[in-house]
């Protein structure tokens, strides 16, 4: 082939090297983005429902101890953490505020303070993550084996 067509074959090859980069790029930081969306979507839909069962948990309870009680209960529910262990107590005593928080809301007179709710999650979910390096709603990824209970 004449050098004068190698000339500009090479800068379409340069331009076409140029393009595939730039898609690659492009495909890479948009699945990095998609993957930041989606992370957000699941972590919302996990806040709903644990906040759907904390609420369902605290309606009715007699006075704050039981609202408490029943904040720990979901939390041993959801996430298979107990008392039994002094790590996993920690995180439950800092989940009270929120369980607390939603009490309030629930038996109040006034006005609600919605706002009160949801600072004291993001409160614990700060906490937990500075904490232990994780999201705490990240947990509901552990696998927790069941365990049958059986009457011998």
């Amino acid at each position: 082939m004449p050098a004068l067509a190698e000339t500009f074959l090479s800068r379409l090859a340069d331009d076409a090297a140029a393009g595939d980069r730039a898609e690659a790029e492009l495909r890479r930081e948009f699945g990095e983005r998609l993957a930041q969306v989606e992370r957000e979507r699941v972590f919302a839909n996990r806040r709903l429902h644990l906040m759907r069962c904390l609420a369902a948990a605290v309606e009715g309870a007699e006075d704050d101890a039981a609202a408490l009680a029943a904040g720990d209960r979901v939390i041993e529910a959801e996430f298979g953490l107990s008392r039994a262990s002094e790590a996993h107590g920690v995180i439950m005593d800092r989940f009270r505020p929120v369980a607390d928080a939603v009490d309030t809301l629930l038996n109040c007179e006034a006005e609600p303070d919605h706002a009160a709710v949801l600072g004291a999650l993001a409160s614990f979910e700060r906490w937990y993550e500075t904490h232990t390096g994780k999201p705490f709603l990240a947990l509901y990824d552990v696998y927790r084996a069941q365990t049958p209970v059986v009457d011998f």
